[in-house]
């Protein structure tokens, strides 16, 4: 009921960095330890709803966010981010960790400007890439 409430009332009204940081906070103290892993997953799940990743790229919670996108295979969003940002070397970075995630290392070896336009041509939600 409670996190019912979180999702739908209350984290539309407040500001998602600082839930991050309160949660971070009362993890320290052993509070909300019952209730932080599914709040925190709440809240990184608005900020990919909401498309907030400009907000989120350079903060501290950036790892978090990021972990979570290629834990639920879902990193094509924050890659188009990346492409439409020119930001080219974060795309492929984060193409590349997934993919070694997903067992294929192989990817470390082809050109950065090639994986993106790989992984942007391939298929929605591929989790290994062929290698030509």
């Amino acid at each position: 009921m409670f996190v019912t409430y979180f999702h739908k009332g209350l984290l539309s009204t407040c500001k998602k960095e600082t839930v991050l940081q309160q949660l971070d906070e009362h993890m320290d103290t052993g509070e909300l330890v019952a209730f932080a892993s599914q709040i925190s997953s709440l809240v990184l799940e608005s900020i990919i709803n909401e498309k907030l990743y400009e907000q989120f790229w350079k903060t501290k919670y950036y790892p978090l966010l990021k972990q979570h996108l290629i834990n639920t295979h879902r990193i094509k969003e924050l890659v188009d981010y990346f492409a439409r940002n020119n930001c080219l070397d974060d795309a492929t970075a984060l193409i590349q960790e997934y993919q070694k995630k997903c067992g294929n290392p192989a990817v470390a070896d082809v050109p950065a400007s090639h994986l993106l336009q790989m992984y942007l041509n391939a298929s929605e939600g591929p989790c290994v890439l062929e290698v030509p």
